[in-house]
């Protein structure tokens, strides 16, 4: 399962941008783009995202927010951008052509880690 250590390494980034920064002390939530031609199940992504992130409590309250980018491909035969369909081997539904380059779909990335801090009594 694949999406656990893509959970791990997500946490382990946003642990790491919060160490850098004095005044946060948590991390509020974790916004992330997925394409769905990368082969993330992204309900096993959110799950193992949260039983990974029970174990440091800068997380105890985080929300991971998936987007889905939809795959959107450029034909190679004539230059035509189709969403891709799964169900038809991936043709262009225009002219049939196969996948020359993607425009989206292919994406993992963190967009935006959101850090909250609390006022510490002395």
């Amino acid at each position: 399962m694949h999406e656990a250590k893509i959970a791990s390494l997500i946490l382990e980034k946003a642990s790491n941008k919060l160490s850098l920064l004095a005044y946060a002390n948590e991390v509020k939530s974790i916004q992330l783009a997925v394409g769905k031609f990368r082969n993330i199940d992204t309900e096993s992504l959110s799950f193992a995202f949260d039983a990974l992130k029970s174990e440091n409590r800068i997380f105890e309250r985080t929300t991971l927010i998936i987007d889905e980018i939809e795959a959107v491909a450029i034909c190679q035969k004539n230059g035509h951008s189709y969403s891709i369909d799964f169900t038809s081997g991936f043709a262009c539904p225009i002219c049939g052509g196969g996948i020359g380059r993607f425009e989206s779909g292919q994406e993992l990335e963190i967009r935006k880690i959101q850090l909250t801090s609390e006022e510490k009594n002395a």
